[in-house]
Protein backbone atom coordinates (compact mmCIF):
# COMPACT_ATOMS: atom_id res chain seq x y z
CA UNK A 1 0.00 0.00 0.00
CA UNK A 2 1.43 3.23 -1.18
CA UNK A 3 1.79 5.86 1.32
CA UNK A 4 -0.36 9.43 0.61
CA UNK A 5 1.96 12.67 -0.41
CA UNK A 6 2.60 14.64 2.83
CA UNK A 7 0.81 17.51 0.99
CA UNK A 8 -2.09 15.73 0.81
CA UNK A 9 -1.23 14.58 4.45
CA UNK A 10 -1.86 18.15 5.74
CA UNK A 11 -4.72 18.97 3.60
CA UNK A 12 -6.83 15.48 4.78
CA UNK A 13 -5.82 16.05 8.23
CA UNK A 14 -7.33 20.01 8.24
CA UNK A 15 -10.19 19.19 6.78
CA UNK A 16 -11.14 16.79 9.16
CA UNK A 17 -10.33 19.29 11.83
CA UNK A 18 -12.55 22.02 10.92
CA UNK A 19 -15.19 18.83 9.74
CA UNK A 20 -15.39 18.51 13.61
CA UNK A 21 -15.87 22.04 14.87
CA UNK A 22 -19.25 21.83 16.64
CA UNK A 23 -16.91 18.94 19.11
CA UNK A 24 -14.01 21.66 19.34
CA UNK A 25 -16.63 24.12 19.92
CA UNK A 26 -18.00 21.84 23.34
CA UNK A 27 -16.56 22.87 26.66
CA UNK A 28 -17.36 19.85 28.51
CA UNK A 29 -16.06 17.38 25.93
CA UNK A 30 -11.97 16.36 24.99
CA UNK A 31 -12.11 13.56 23.01
CA UNK A 32 -13.72 12.12 20.26
CA UNK A 33 -12.52 10.78 16.48
CA UNK A 34 -10.45 13.58 14.69
CA UNK A 35 -9.32 12.03 11.24
CA UNK A 36 -11.88 9.12 10.33
CA UNK A 37 -9.61 7.32 7.57
CA UNK A 38 -11.97 4.74 5.86
CA UNK A 39 -14.32 7.68 4.69
CA UNK A 40 -11.41 10.72 5.18
CA UNK A 41 -8.89 10.21 2.66
CA UNK A 42 -6.69 7.26 3.85
CA UNK A 43 -7.84 3.78 5.10
CA UNK A 44 -5.90 2.37 7.56
CA UNK A 45 -5.43 5.57 9.56
CA UNK A 46 -7.70 7.09 12.49
CA UNK A 47 -6.64 9.70 14.60
CA UNK A 48 -8.39 10.63 18.43
CA UNK A 49 -8.23 13.55 20.05
CA UNK A 50 -7.48 12.61 23.89
CA UNK A 51 -7.60 15.55 25.98
CA UNK A 52 -4.44 17.63 25.02
CA UNK A 53 -3.14 14.97 23.02
CA UNK A 54 -4.01 12.73 19.94
CA UNK A 55 -3.34 9.39 19.48
CA UNK A 56 -2.83 8.15 15.68
CA UNK A 57 -3.50 4.47 14.96
CA UNK A 58 -2.71 2.84 12.04
CA UNK A 59 -2.40 -0.25 10.07
CA UNK A 60 0.67 -2.19 10.34
CA UNK A 61 1.69 -1.72 6.67
CA UNK A 62 1.63 2.25 7.03
CA UNK A 63 4.81 2.07 9.65
CA UNK A 64 7.21 4.56 8.52
CA UNK A 65 5.61 7.60 7.90
CA UNK A 66 3.95 8.44 11.50
CA UNK A 67 6.02 11.98 11.30
CA UNK A 68 4.16 13.12 8.58
CA UNK A 69 0.93 12.50 10.28
CA UNK A 70 2.41 14.44 13.22
CA UNK A 71 3.40 17.32 11.78
CA UNK A 72 0.14 17.69 10.24
CA UNK A 73 -1.82 17.23 13.58
CA UNK A 74 0.42 20.03 14.91
CA UNK A 75 -0.51 22.69 12.16
CA UNK A 76 -3.86 22.28 13.48
CA UNK A 77 -3.84 22.26 17.46
CA UNK A 78 -0.32 22.54 19.12
CA UNK A 79 -1.26 19.18 21.15
CA UNK A 80 0.90 18.65 24.16
CA UNK A 81 1.93 14.89 23.41
CA UNK A 82 1.00 12.57 20.42
CA UNK A 83 1.14 9.01 20.32
CA UNK A 84 1.52 6.26 17.94
CA UNK A 85 -0.12 3.13 17.78
CA UNK A 86 0.09 -0.31 15.53
CA UNK A 87 -0.28 -3.69 16.22
CA UNK A 88 2.89 -6.01 16.38
CA UNK A 89 3.49 -8.05 13.64
CA UNK A 90 3.82 -11.29 14.47
CA UNK A 91 2.86 -11.16 17.59
CA UNK A 92 1.82 -14.19 19.93
CA UNK A 93 -0.49 -12.14 21.49
CA UNK A 94 -3.91 -11.69 19.36
CA UNK A 95 -4.38 -8.41 18.87
CA UNK A 96 -1.11 -7.13 20.51
CA UNK A 97 -0.23 -3.15 20.34
CA UNK A 98 2.62 -1.63 19.89
CA UNK A 99 3.46 2.16 20.61
CA UNK A 100 5.75 5.36 19.97
CA UNK A 101 5.40 9.19 21.33
CA UNK A 102 6.38 11.42 18.48
CA UNK A 103 5.52 14.51 20.47
CA UNK A 104 5.93 15.70 24.02
CA UNK A 105 5.75 12.84 27.05
CA UNK A 106 2.85 11.06 28.04
CA UNK A 107 2.15 10.54 32.02
CA UNK A 108 2.19 6.45 33.13
CA UNK A 109 -1.05 6.96 35.34
CA UNK A 110 -3.25 7.77 32.07
CA UNK A 111 -4.96 10.84 30.77
CA UNK A 112 -8.28 11.88 32.61
CA UNK A 113 -10.62 13.37 30.04
CA UNK A 114 -14.07 14.46 29.94
CA UNK A 115 -17.05 13.77 27.74
CA UNK A 116 -20.40 15.74 28.22
CA UNK A 117 -19.21 15.91 31.63
CA UNK A 118 -18.59 12.22 32.20
CA UNK A 119 -14.77 12.22 33.04
CA UNK A 120 -12.76 8.72 31.86
CA UNK A 121 -9.48 7.66 32.20
CA UNK A 122 -7.61 6.78 28.95
CA UNK A 123 -4.53 4.54 28.38
CA UNK A 124 -2.68 5.95 25.19
CA UNK A 125 0.28 3.64 25.71
CA UNK A 126 -1.84 0.36 26.96
CA UNK A 127 -0.39 -3.20 24.77
CA UNK A 128 -4.85 -3.51 24.32
CA UNK A 129 -7.20 -1.22 23.94
CA UNK A 130 -6.62 2.41 25.67
CA UNK A 131 -10.32 2.35 27.72
CA UNK A 132 -12.85 3.72 25.93
CA UNK A 133 -14.70 3.75 22.45
CA UNK A 134 -15.19 7.23 21.15
CA UNK A 135 -18.02 5.98 18.53
CA UNK A 136 -20.76 4.87 22.14
CA UNK A 137 -20.63 8.46 23.01
CA UNK A 138 -24.38 9.33 21.93
CA UNK A 139 -24.71 5.64 23.53
CA UNK A 140 -23.33 6.82 26.81
CA UNK A 141 -26.00 9.62 26.62
CA UNK A 142 -29.04 7.85 25.94
CA UNK A 143 -28.23 5.63 29.05
CA UNK A 144 -27.31 8.92 31.57
CA UNK A 145 -31.16 10.19 30.68
CA UNK A 146 -32.67 6.52 30.95
CA UNK A 147 -31.08 5.03 34.15
CA UNK A 148 -32.95 6.83 37.00
CA UNK A 149 -33.61 4.54 39.85
CA UNK A 150 -33.22 1.39 37.74
CA UNK A 151 -30.74 -1.13 38.90
CA UNK A 152 -28.24 -1.99 35.78
CA UNK A 153 -26.52 -4.37 34.58
CA UNK A 154 -23.33 -3.67 32.25
CA UNK A 155 -22.43 -6.89 30.57
CA UNK A 156 -19.09 -7.18 28.50
CA UNK A 157 -18.12 -4.10 30.93
CA UNK A 158 -14.78 -3.55 30.23
CA UNK A 159 -13.37 0.05 31.66
CA UNK A 160 -17.30 0.85 32.86
CA UNK A 161 -17.88 3.98 30.64
CA UNK A 162 -21.24 2.88 29.93
CA UNK A 163 -22.10 1.48 33.67
CA UNK A 164 -20.79 5.03 34.65
CA UNK A 165 -22.91 7.22 32.84
CA UNK A 166 -26.00 5.23 34.04
CA UNK A 167 -24.57 6.11 37.51
CA UNK A 168 -23.93 9.37 36.89
CA UNK A 169 -27.70 9.15 35.90
CA UNK A 170 -28.76 8.41 39.34
CA UNK A 171 -29.35 4.87 38.58
CA UNK A 172 -30.34 3.04 41.90
CA UNK A 173 -27.39 0.29 41.42
CA UNK A 174 -24.92 -0.94 38.83
CA UNK A 175 -23.50 -3.79 38.12
CA UNK A 176 -19.99 -4.54 35.83
CA UNK A 177 -19.45 -8.26 34.51
CA UNK A 178 -16.51 -8.80 32.08
CA UNK A 179 -13.31 -11.16 32.23
CA UNK A 180 -10.65 -8.79 32.03
CA UNK A 181 -9.08 -7.82 35.45
CA UNK A 182 -7.36 -4.39 34.26
CA UNK A 183 -10.21 -3.33 32.56
CA UNK A 184 -12.27 -3.54 35.57
CA UNK A 185 -9.40 -1.78 37.74
CA UNK A 186 -9.85 1.02 35.39
CA UNK A 187 -13.63 0.80 35.82
CA UNK A 188 -12.93 1.29 39.60
CA UNK A 189 -10.95 4.53 38.55
CA UNK A 190 -13.67 5.64 36.43
CA UNK A 191 -16.48 5.41 39.07
CA UNK A 192 -14.08 7.19 41.31
CA UNK A 193 -13.37 10.40 38.94
CA UNK A 194 -17.01 10.73 38.39
CA UNK A 195 -17.64 10.88 41.94
CA UNK A 196 -20.10 7.58 42.38
CA UNK A 197 -18.48 4.81 44.37
CA UNK A 198 -19.57 1.57 43.60
CA UNK A 199 -19.56 -1.90 45.59
CA UNK A 200 -16.56 -3.61 45.05
CA UNK A 201 -19.10 -6.99 45.19
CA UNK A 202 -20.90 -4.74 41.56
CA UNK A 203 -17.29 -5.19 39.57
CA UNK A 204 -17.55 -8.64 38.55
CA UNK A 205 -15.15 -10.70 36.85
CA UNK A 206 -15.53 -13.61 34.65
CA UNK A 207 -17.09 -15.26 32.21
CA UNK A 208 -20.84 -13.68 32.14
CA UNK A 209 -22.66 -17.16 30.48
CA UNK A 210 -22.50 -18.99 33.73
CA UNK A 211 -22.83 -15.88 35.49
CA UNK A 212 -26.48 -15.34 33.74
CA UNK A 213 -27.79 -18.75 34.40
CA UNK A 214 -26.68 -18.85 37.87
CA UNK A 215 -28.46 -14.97 38.18
CA UNK A 216 -31.64 -16.50 36.31
CA UNK A 217 -31.64 -19.47 38.77
CA UNK A 218 -31.42 -16.98 41.79
CA UNK A 219 -34.24 -14.89 40.53
CA UNK A 220 -32.21 -11.71 40.19
CA UNK A 221 -33.83 -9.14 37.93
CA UNK A 222 -32.58 -5.72 36.42
CA UNK A 223 -34.60 -2.52 35.53
CA UNK A 224 -31.73 -2.07 32.61
CA UNK A 225 -29.36 -4.79 30.76
CA UNK A 226 -25.90 -3.35 28.49
CA UNK A 227 -24.99 -5.74 26.29
CA UNK A 228 -22.07 -5.14 24.13
CA UNK A 229 -20.71 -8.01 23.16
CA UNK A 230 -17.21 -8.33 20.69
CA UNK A 231 -16.71 -10.22 17.71
CA UNK A 232 -15.27 -12.62 19.29
CA UNK A 233 -17.07 -14.23 22.96
CA UNK A 234 -15.71 -16.91 25.35
CA UNK A 235 -18.61 -19.76 25.60
CA UNK A 236 -17.48 -21.50 28.41
CA UNK A 237 -13.72 -21.56 27.83
CA UNK A 238 -14.55 -22.07 24.29
CA UNK A 239 -13.79 -18.85 22.19
CA UNK A 240 -14.33 -18.48 18.53
CA UNK A 241 -15.70 -16.08 16.37
CA UNK A 242 -20.09 -16.43 16.71
CA UNK A 243 -20.45 -12.97 15.08
CA UNK A 244 -21.89 -10.95 18.52
CA UNK A 245 -23.88 -14.13 19.46
CA UNK A 246 -27.19 -12.10 20.22
CA UNK A 247 -28.87 -15.67 19.39
CA UNK A 248 -27.56 -17.60 22.45
CA UNK A 249 -27.18 -14.15 24.89
CA UNK A 250 -31.20 -12.94 24.19
CA UNK A 251 -32.14 -16.07 25.85
CA UNK A 252 -29.90 -15.49 28.58
CA UNK A 253 -30.74 -12.33 29.37
CA UNK A 254 -34.86 -11.98 29.30
CA UNK A 255 -35.22 -13.70 32.24
CA UNK A 256 -33.20 -10.78 34.41
CA UNK A 257 -35.67 -8.16 32.84
CA UNK A 258 -38.25 -6.51 35.40
CA UNK A 259 -41.51 -5.39 34.32
CA UNK A 260 -40.87 -2.38 31.96
CA UNK A 261 -37.22 -2.74 32.06
CA UNK A 262 -34.84 -1.48 28.83
CA UNK A 263 -32.52 -3.95 26.94
CA UNK A 264 -29.15 -2.16 25.38
CA UNK A 265 -27.75 -3.55 22.16
CA UNK A 266 -24.93 -2.29 20.51
CA UNK A 267 -23.92 -3.59 16.98
CA UNK A 268 -20.80 -3.64 15.63
CA UNK A 269 -20.67 -6.14 12.56
CA UNK A 270 -20.54 -4.37 9.28
CA UNK A 271 -22.68 -4.80 6.89
CA UNK A 272 -25.37 -6.26 8.52
CA UNK A 273 -28.37 -4.37 8.94
CA UNK A 274 -29.73 -3.11 11.85
CA UNK A 275 -33.13 -4.73 11.49
CA UNK A 276 -31.35 -8.22 10.95
CA UNK A 277 -29.22 -7.20 14.30
CA UNK A 278 -32.78 -6.26 15.68
CA UNK A 279 -34.85 -9.57 14.73
CA UNK A 280 -31.95 -11.73 16.53
CA UNK A 281 -32.12 -10.09 19.54
CA UNK A 282 -36.22 -9.93 19.61
CA UNK A 283 -36.50 -13.87 18.64
CA UNK A 284 -33.85 -14.94 21.23
CA UNK A 285 -35.25 -12.78 24.11
CA UNK A 286 -39.25 -13.36 23.08
CA UNK A 287 -39.54 -14.58 26.57
CA UNK A 288 -39.25 -10.86 27.88
CA UNK A 289 -41.58 -9.64 24.80
CA UNK A 290 -39.68 -6.57 23.58
CA UNK A 291 -40.54 -4.02 21.40
CA UNK A 292 -37.92 -1.40 19.94
CA UNK A 293 -37.70 1.60 22.15
CA UNK A 294 -34.97 3.81 21.01
CA UNK A 295 -32.29 3.87 18.00
CA UNK A 296 -29.10 5.66 17.59
CA UNK A 297 -25.98 5.51 16.58
CA UNK A 298 -22.26 7.19 16.00
CA UNK A 299 -22.27 10.19 15.55
CA UNK A 300 -20.19 13.14 13.36
CA UNK A 301 -16.95 12.09 13.95
CA UNK A 302 -17.34 8.65 12.70
CA UNK A 303 -18.44 9.39 8.85
CA UNK A 304 -19.53 6.54 7.14
CA UNK A 305 -21.00 6.02 3.03
CA UNK A 306 -22.20 2.74 4.16
CA UNK A 307 -25.52 2.63 6.61
CA UNK A 308 -24.56 -0.53 7.75
CA UNK A 309 -20.86 0.43 8.87
CA UNK A 310 -21.27 2.12 11.82
CA UNK A 311 -21.90 1.83 15.23
CA UNK A 312 -25.75 1.37 15.84
CA UNK A 313 -27.44 1.28 19.41
CA UNK A 314 -30.86 -0.21 19.65
CA UNK A 315 -32.65 0.16 23.35
CA UNK A 316 -35.50 -2.83 23.45
CA UNK A 317 -38.51 -2.25 26.12
CA UNK A 318 -40.40 -4.64 27.93
CA UNK A 319 -43.90 -4.70 27.18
Amino acid sequence: MDWVRSETVGEIVLAAWRARGPLHALADTDVYRIFHGPTEGQDGVTISRVGEGAILEHAVELEGAEGEWADALMNVHSFRWIVARSRIRNSTTPGAISSRVLVGSVPDEGVAVQESGLHFIIHPRSGGHVGLFLDARPVRQWIRHNSRDRRVLNLFAATGSLGVAAAKGEARRVCHVDQQRLALLVAHENHALNGVPIDGRDIIRGNLYPHLKRAARHGQRFDAVILDPPPAVSTGGLKRPVGQDYAALGALVAPLLAPHAWLLCLFHQRGRRREECEEEVLRSAALADLEVHWRGESGLDFPESDPHAPMRATAFVRR
